[in-house]
């Protein structure tokens, strides 16, 4: 007997749905041949529908030219769906407001009573009527301008990529209902709109009083690609590479398999040495786009050893590069950087020296990563935030020179923060004791090797007892500090020593 409580309270709703509908008759409305293709006059077919689930029933806009364009929508599709021809399917039991939004500017609503499969007909239902006064439309101008006095969005047209999103807003926000016409294109929720594919679509602001302003959409699928599948350049020269048709919301990740002979900078390929190698642009997580880049020795009589200096403080490489002359003199030993490694603190500024070249020489200057250091033409680093980089200087004929580059933190270093982050916490007990471990195995351990930072005062804020020396006591020390500051108490290094 549930489904007579249902429909009992079903056709209250009706009723007095019916009665706020007002007294005036859709006959009575019965458009002249003057007022045909009206906004005042169009209604949709039944306004107030009932069907069961599974079943599906057809709407049409009565008085509406054939030339209008109606896009139909469900406050809820799991209650009743509605395709773009105005047919209804009955999906669960409920009630639920269909729109039809007419030449995207005006809309008509339909109240949809979805029963039960197995529930008999509705009849009798109280008939839905149209008021003498029409329902609230926009303001349709030949400028396409919207009244001040009336509610507008941020933007009437937007051009996304496929996964970017958009938020569209409104000058007033509450009680707007959006839609999208083709959410498989555009989706939005609350204004923010989701590029799903490729295509045109058009999103709905249905406002209180059924005022409607729409935002077309244009959605564009990216294909990116690289400028080049394969280059050659000389030991020394350079030659851009760069990601072509790429979406504003994608960031690429360059690498080289072997920067020993083709390095990659800036969208810049840099050769390095003979040989083949491949370059590698990777976007996002799954697209990989490769080059290979072959390098060519450089024409030269002579060649000379530079010496290259990685990040680490203990590795260098050793590059044989081709000799280039001057006006007839021969460089012998060709040039090189008088700093092959360098420690500044964030903010420092330091100029790279070039020595045994030309003033004239050509020289481009790059950084492997700017966030850390950057390198202007002149050879000025100015460093940025900790880490370790590597400045080079690209001299065509000659080769490339490298310098390592740490940045340090620009703060002192309080005692137990060997790692100079500001806090005293088990990674400085951690590095301690295995700066304790290195030296008794092999007599020569550096904080520097094990992170970023200042050699001596990474020691001084280890050696915790003041001894000169790094012990097992100092882990133990600052370890016992840790746990302090863990259960809430306030330490006092003074008291910890005795």
């Amino acid at each position: 007997m549930k489904w007579k409580q249902w429909l009992a309270g079903m056709l209250t709703i009706l009723m007095v749905i019916g009665c706020l509908g007002g007294s005036v008759s859709a006959k009575a409305l019965q458009p002249d041949s003057k007022a045909t293709d009206s906004y005042d006059f169009m209604q949709i077919s039944d306004p107030i529908l009932t069907l069961q689930v599974g079943e599906q029933k057809s709407l049409t806009i009565l008085h509406a030219s054939s030339s209008r364009i109606v896009h139909w929508f469900t406050m809820d599709a799991d209650v009743a769906d509605v395709d773009q021809s105005g047919m209804v399917t009955g999906v669960t039991p409920g009630i639920v407001t269909l729109y039809a939004v007419i030449s995207k500017e005006h809309v008509l609503q339909c109240r949809v009573v979805v029963q039960p499969a197995s529930h008999p007909a509705v009849t009798n239902l109280p008939t839905a009527t149209t008021t003498s006064a029409p329902i609230a439309t926009t303001q349709s101008t030949t400028t396409g301008t919207t009244p001040t006095d009336q509610p507008a969005l941020s933007a009437s047209t937007c051009t996304l990529s496929v996964g970017e999103t958009f938020q569209l807003t409104a000058t007033e926000m509450e009680d707007v209902v959006w839609f999208s016409h083709d959410p498989q294109i555009a989706s939005v929720t609350d204004g923010l709109i989701t590029a799903n594919q490729a295509g045109e679509t058009i999103v709905y602001a249905i406002f209180p009083e059924n005022v409607v302003r729409s935002c077309t959409v244009t959605i564009i699928q990216h294909t990116p690609h690289l400028s080049k599948e394969a280059l050659t350049v000389a030991v020394g020269e350079v030659a851009p590479l760069t990601v072509l048709d790429l979406a504003p919301n994608q960031t690429v990740q360059w690498s080289s398999e072997d920067d020993t002979i083709a390095d990659i900078i800036d969208e810049t390929i840099i050769g390095v040495h003979p040989g083949t190698v491949v370059v590698s642009a990777t976007i996002g997580e799954n697209l990989v786009l490769s080059c290979t880049v072959t390098v060519q020795a450089a024409s030269a009589q002579t060649t000379a050893i530079v010496t290259t200096q990685t990040e680490s403080t203990t590795t260098t490489t050793t590059t044989t590069v081709p000799i280039q002359t001057t006006t007839g003199t021969t460089i012998a030993a060709g040039p090189f950087l008088e700093q092959e490694y360098i420690t500044m603190q964030m903010g420092d500024i330091q100029s790279m020296l070039l020595e045994n070249i030309a003033a004239d020489e050509p020289v481009s200057w790059f950084s492997k990563d700017e966030t850390i250091a950057t390198v202007d033409q002149q050879g000025t680093v100015t460093a940025v935030s900790t880490g370790n980089t590597r400045i080079c200087a690209v001299i065509p004929g000659y080769g490339v020179l490298y310098c390592a580059v740490r940045v340090i933190s620009d703060h002192a270093y309080d005692t137990g923060d060997v790692n100079g982050d500001g806090d005293i916490t088990l990674a400085d007990a951690t590095l301690t004791l295995t700066y304790y471990a290195e030296e008794a195995v092999s007599g020569h351990p550096q904080f520097s090797d094990m992170i970023v930072c200042d050699e001596a005062s990474a020691f001084s804020a280890a050696d915790v007892d003041q001894d000169r020396t790094i012990t097992l006591s100092d882990a133990t020390l600052i370890l016992t500090y840790y746990a302090e500051l863990a259960v809430g108490n306030t330490p006092d290094w003074n008291k910890l020593r005795t």
